[in-house]
């Protein structure tokens, strides 16, 4: 239980300073322009597909040992 509070602050301290790192120059970004350039369809597709493939790259992550352990449990069976 110590190990998971202690990731919990620790991903919280990294996202505060990322935030403040870069949180300013993502602003100025979004002042500057006002509409969307032809093509940012595109852009904003790609950013979604990616973020969903890191959120199940995420979710599978720890399922990947029981997989192997499981695979090659089946294959010790048959052969």
């Amino acid at each position: 239980m110590r190990a998971v509070i202690a990731y919990a602050i620790m991903t919280a301290i990294t996202l505060a300073i990322l935030l403040k790192r870069f949180g300013g120059r993502i602003e100025t970004g979004d002042k500057q322009s006002t509409e969307y350039p032809e093509g940012a369809g595109a852009g904003i597709i790609t950013a979604c597909i990616l973020f969903l493939l890191c959120v199940l790259a995420a979710v599978a992550w720890p399922l990947l040992p029981v997989i192997w352990a499981v695979m090659a449990y089946r294959r010790g069976e048959n052969g």
